[in-house]
């Protein structure tokens, strides 16, 4: 099981990009983002088998989270406003209350690294932190693009998920994180394969320190992305949430949850449905049948009411993003209003799959995708490609697809 790559994006310097220019159209910006080259993170095994709170020692006693904490340490202090901090420290004294699913294992996480509950705490929250940091798009960490005029250059450019049909019926996953980590963050992006009883389970994708998600798939079928909600939500109220109800779990932590407890495509949908959540989000959802991908547009509250978008739905959502019944794309923005003018992914993703076709999907099509402007862009961190329809298992190795050695050939997941 791999991600193909984790990309380091430095920041632009200020003069590269004008703000006259849609960052879109900045051939500087577009440069920039192809020149980088896509790595392949490390990967570890956590066993569920273990108890919370020391599932995650083998995992960080490895060389290369030495300096993670001082590191992790110096990029909080970094973006973290320090207004938010009294809020953060209270979710910390209130861990288990909070975080009831994973609040044990947070505490193993801190051990672990040396690291400080508090720390811990705002990594695992720091998808919900909205305006965290300068107030400059390149530099922040956003439940939401942001937009001046003045960074309109830049461009926030935060997630773009797409599923796709291919010939044969699989459900294919694209998945670009748009983020902004730097360099001393990148190298802490891995890949977990989360085992029971010794048969791997699921894997999936986070930053050291997290618990949760970024994406995943399980090998019984379907893989679960997120992108941000340009209505993304106050960072204050997303905190009080967090407190006072407990019961409200952090788009990541859901993800992780979907992938351990439901069992099937229609399970990942009604658990992504429903859970109520701290921060609105839109959950990307692939299944392995015919017509098994969704759309799922998220509030806080969650339930029956929330809005999913099945790949065979052919309908106009609205503002003409009417996608054809093989594939369904989603970037930051409600899929029945129009993009902005100054983050328009969609348009080009759209062009882009269109021009593939139905025929053509296959994993190096959708991967080649992902690695095009603006789909790829100055901002992405993470590319994956997944699917929990392929049986016999690849990796990319220079460009070439190879397929592993038989005895791995399984009926298990793609995630490349």
């Amino acid at each position: 099981m791999l991600l193909l790559g984790t990309v380091e994006a430095s920041a632009p310097e200020a003069t590269e990009a004008r703000s006259d220019i849609n960052w879109i159209d900045n051939p500087k910006l577009r440069n920039q983002a192809l020149a980088r080259d896509l790595v392949k993170p490390r990967h570890f095994e956590v066993s569920l088998n273990d108890p919370p709170r020391l599932r995650w020692a083998k995992v960080y006693s490895d060389p290369l989270f030495a300096n993670a904490s001082q590191d992790i340490r110096n990029y909080l202090s970094r973006y973290i406003p320090h207004w938010a901090i009294p809020l953060l420290v209270k979710v910390g004294s209130l861990l288990r209350k909070a975080f009831p699913e994973y609040g044990e294992e947070m505490e193993g996480v801190a051990h672990a690294l040396h690291m400080d509950i508090g720390d811990v705490v705002i990594v695992n929250l720091i998808y919900q932190l909205e305006g965290v940091g300068e107030h400059d798009c390149w530099v922040m960490n956003t439940t939401g693009p942001c937009n001046t005029t003045a960074n309109s250059g830049h461009g926030p450019g935060l997630c773009t998920s797409l599923v796709a049909e291919d010939a044969k019926g699989w459900i294919w996953h694209g998945r670009n994180m748009d983020w902004n980590l730097n360099s001393n963050l990148l190298k802490y992006v891995v890949d977990v394969d989360f085992t029971m009883d010794g048969k791997s389970l699921y894997t999936g994708t986070l930053v050291c320190g997290m618990v949760g998600l970024l994406h995943g798939v399980r090998y019984d079928g379907f893989s679960i992305s997120l992108n941000a909600r340009y209505d993304g939500g106050n960072v204050l109220l997303n905190m009080l949430t967090l407190i006072l109800r407990g019961h409200s779990m952090t788009p990541t932590h859901l993800i992780r949850k979907t992938l351990e407890a439901a069992s099937s495509f229609d399970d990942a949908i009604s658990m992504t449905q429903t859970t109520r959540l701290v921060d609105p989000v839109y959950f990307i959802v692939a299944g392995c049948s015919h017509g098994q991908g969704a759309i799922i547009t998220r509030d806080r509250k969650g339930g029956l009411n929330e809005r999913v978008w099945f790949m065979n739905n052919t309908e106009d959502p609205g503002n003409g993003n009417a996608q054809p019944a093989w594939y369904k794309l989603q970037t930051n923005y409600e899929n029945n209003e129009r993009p902005p003018s100054w983050d328009d992914r969609r348009t080009p993703g759209k062009q882009l799959l269109e021009k593939l076709g139905h025929t053509a999907v296959t994993a190096s099509s959708i991967l080649q995708i992902m690695k095009t402007w603006p789909t790829l862009n100055q901002n992405t961190d993470i590319t994956a490609v997944m699917s929990p329809c392929a049986f016999n298992v690849g990796m990319w190795t220079n460009g070439i697809w190879q397929a592993l050695p038989s005895a791995q050939r399984e009926n298990r997941a793609l995630y490349v």
